[in-house]
């Protein structure tokens, strides 16, 4: 998953998507990342369905490799809704219409819920990433929120319930409501209790 303002180191090897970077590098360099639904590991070599929420990234840098692929590094720029499909290409493309922009700030008591949560998260034993944002706290309300977003160690699929929020207001209650919820289980398990599920 990719949040607006993040950047994303990736390996690109299948033949796919090999030609989708060399169209894009030909181009204005955005792709869009989306993710896949359901029994897609079933159907991954064709067309397997997919949320239709993603985010729009520019490649920032590359390099073609020897045997064809390409490490890059994309910058996210915004979400977006996928409108229609296309198959006339050997990679998924699409027309999109570009989500709302709800990048406006932060209510300081909402700024201030967040990085408490954050800093109990990290003493729950949360990796690097997560300190990593902590030490860059004074950035922008969106690329704080969005950066514990795309640090947050969550499913995909919850990722993306971060990333379909209508507001960064809205990314960071739903973010700390999963902050809430992860806390909580780190300390019943940390006392041997049972951890919930869900």
């Amino acid at each position: 998953m990719l949040f607006p303002r993040l950047v994303l180191p990736l390996h690109i090897f299948e033949p796919r998507y090999r030609d989708m970077i060399r169209d894009a590098l030909a181009g204005d360099g955005i792709v869009g990342m989306v993710l896949l639904r359901g029994e897609w590991q079933r159907h991954y070599y064709g067309r397997p369905e997919i949320f239709p929420t993603g985010t729009a990234g520019r490649v920032v840098r590359h390099e073609a490799l020897a045997d064809g692929g390409y490490d890059i590094l994309l910058a996210g720029i915004r979400e977006f809704e996928v409108e229609e499909e296309y198959a006339d290409r050997s990679y998924r493309h699409a027309r999109v219409r570009w989500r709302e922009d709800g990048s406006a700030g932060l209510r300081v008591e909402d700024r201030r819920r967040l990085t408490a949560l954050s800093r109990a998260y990290l003493e729950c034993g949360a990796g690097a990433a997560w300190a990593a944002v902590m030490a860059a706290e004074h950035v922008t309300d969106e690329l704080y929120v969005n950066a514990f977003c795309q640090a947050m160690d969550v499913p995909p699929v919850e990722k993306l319930w971060l990333l379909e929020s209508a507001s960064v207001s809205d990314r960071c209650r739903r973010l700390c409501d999963l902050l809430e919820f992860a806390i909580e289980e780190g300390k019943l398990r940390i006392g041997g209790g049972s951890t919930r599920t869900h």
